[in-house]
């Protein structure tokens, strides 16, 4: 059983740092945060629906936020800059576009997050953990 648990580990450790849709892996001195999806809500004038992820999806869907001098850019969703605030135990990174927003905050001693995209009148926003953080 340690066993079969290890390699799933090692697998998904794999996957999360493959190149996401064609992108670049950034090197790890300039990563702010890599986060993996749990669950993922659509929403538009149709209605809401809300599936859990899992496996590929996960990866797929991972979130990569990284810093090249003073200035963030949201890796996992075609390097858009992105603007950083601190409000109490929250980070929140804005597309200054509107292309969305990311709020990060610990909950019980672990790093979650909500990753909120808006393309057109059409909004999707994925929860999720940190799988690595560098944030202050």
């Amino acid at each position: 059983m340690k066993m079969l648990i290890a390699l799933l580990i090692a697998a998904t450790t794999f996957c999360f740092y493959e190149p996401c849709h064609g992108q670049s892996i950034s090197t790890v001195s300039n990563v702010v945060f890599r986060g993996l999806p749990l669950k993922k809500d659509m929403s538009d004038f149709e209605g809401t629906e809300q599936v859990s992820l899992e496996g590929k999806d996960r990866v797929e869907y991972r979130l990569i936020i990284t810093k090249q001098g003073r200035k963030f850019f949201w890796e996992s969703r075609e390097n858009h800059e992105l603007l950083i605030s601190r409000s109490g135990e929250f980070y929140n990174f804005v597309d200054p576009k509107g292309a969305g927003y990311i709020r990060i905050a610990k909950v019980e001693g672990k790093l979650f997050y909500m990753e909120h995209l808006t393309i057109g009148f059409k909004n999707i926003t994925y929860w999720g953990y940190a799988v690595e953080s560098n944030l202050d």
